[in-house]
């Protein structure tokens, strides 16, 4: 059996704005963060099986003056990935 990707789309109806970051909790397999100003974030080599995550946008401040228009959204859901092909994720924040 061979192993495939998950891929993560973000669409936030703000856009990623700079106070925000975005992740993915991938339960069984890890915590990513995207990297700045990214809105997609691919994780190769998942065995096939159904996933179940998490995609946080957060605010990269405790500060509320310096996170103006950010706030904290989650998402959960599952993932199922086949073999060898990749999975792609549209989460809508």
């Amino acid at each position: 059996m061979s192993q495939g990707a998950l891929v993560f789309n973000v669409h936030s109806n703000n856009g990623l704005t700079s106070s925000e970051y975005y992740e993915v909790d991938l339960y069984g397999i890890g915590t990513y963060k995207f990297p700045p100003n990214t809105v997609q974030l691919v994780i190769p080599n998942v065995w096939p099986g159904n996933y179940n995550f998490a995609v946080t946008i957060g605010c990269t401040s405790s500060n509320s003056a310096s996170n103006s228009n950010c706030y904290l959204r989650f998402l959960n859901g599952t993932g199922i990935v086949t073999a060898a092909t990749s999975t792609v994720t549209d989460a809508y924040l």
